[in-house]
Order: C-alpha cells, then structure tokens, then sequence
C-alpha cells in the first residue's frame, strides 16, 4: 500500500493542475 501512494498523490496533483488550468481556460473565454 505505501509503495502506491507516491503514484496516487502524484496523479492527484496532475489531476488538481489539469482542473486549475481548466478553470483558468475557461475565465477566459468570453
């Protein structure tokens, strides 16, 4: 279980960056 958790944080916080650009994108956009 530990040796999977690096991997699990690390898509996470792929995943949270992928979500802010997203957002980001999408403010502007008029």
């Amino acid at each position: 279980s530990v040796a999977y958790q690096p991997a699990f944080f690390r898509i996470n916080s792929i995943m949270n960056t992928i979500a802010a650009n997203n957002a980001q994108i999408a403010s502007n956009i008029p």
